[in-house]
């Protein structure tokens, strides 16, 4: 957050003035001392934060609240009065999280913003609306994959009909704007000693839902009841990446709740049932 100078030196003016009780704090390993605003009560109490008590919800607030909108002479007297009584200080910062999610889709960056110590998804929702996050989400990864396409057949007469994209300059803005950064390597497959491996994110994206991952866990169930000698290369090869995936969702660091209980529901309705058994067959 960037200060003007004059709101700068007046944080300074209460950091001095608090400096006796947060240095009383640090001293007993208190992390009330991080606050801006301290007290100690009437002089002989332990130092404790003082709790600012939202005041935007009662009727001489949103009157004078009202009154602000309207001296800015571009909002009706309607529209002003519905927006006061709608006002507070906790739809204030959830329109400023959302308006900053917009800006740069990052849920770690929102997490910071918003002073959170740790990602948490649960925590985060309260602000930014599930559709919302659903849509970038999904956004991201058909970004992803249309890349994907693009990559394998740059070469190939059927990029166009493949991608959907109506010309080739279509295809160059995409590029310019989503291109898939692949870590450079020698003419052998063997990456470029000058650059350091650290210099890169590898970052895996799973598209997973209740339905995804109820057929994923029956499939890993019927697998498991068969004898490994008939089953098929690619069935075992859906049975790995459904078991990894698991695990990966049971233990993920931050932990997702959200993943956490979709992988219950499909465990609850996975069944052999769906799936046609002959075609795991070898």
């Amino acid at each position: 957050m960037h200060l003007s100078e004059r709101d700068a030196e007046i944080v300074a003016q209460v950091i001095e003035l608090t400096r006796p009780l947060r240095e009383y704090l640090r001293r007993r390993n208190d992390p009330s001392w991080k606050f801006l605003f301290l007290q100690c009560g009437k002089g002989f109490s332990y130092p404790r934060r003082v709790r600012v008590v939202e005041e935007t919800s009662t009727a001489l607030s949103s009157i004078r609240i009202r009154n602000s909108f309207l001296a800015t002479g571009t909002v009706a007297f309607e529209d002003a009065d519905r927006l006061a009584k709608r006002f507070s200080l906790t739809s204030l910062r959830a329109s400023v999280a959302v308006c900053h999610y917009l800006k740069d889709p990052n849920v770690q960056k929102l997490a910071k913003l918003l002073g959170h110590k740790k990602l948490d998804m649960a925590m985060l929702q309260r602000y930014l609306p599930a559709p919302l996050l659903s849509f970038f989400q999904e956004r991201w990864i058909r970004l992803f994959q249309c890349g994907l396409l693009v990559e394998a057949l740059k070469d190939s007469p059927q990029l166009l009909p493949a991608t959907g994209f109506a010309s080739l300059d279509e295809v160059t803005e995409f590029l310019s704007n989503h291109a898939l950064k692949w870590k450079p390597r020698g003419g052998n497959g063997v990456d470029v000693p000058s650059l350091k491996s650290s210099h890169f994110t590898d970052k895996v994206i799973f598209s997973i839902n209740v339905e995804n991952l109820t057929l994923l866990e029956s499939l890993r169930v019927a697998v498991e009841s068969m004898s490994i000698e008939r089953i098929s290369r690619l069935a075992q090869l859906w049975h790995d990446y459904a078991v990894r995936l698991f695990a990966f969702i049971e233990n993920s660091h931050p932990p997702r709740d959200d993943f956490k209980e979709m992988l219950n529901l499909a465990r609850g309705l996975a069944s052999q049932d769906l799936l046609n058994r002959e075609e795991l067959y070898a």
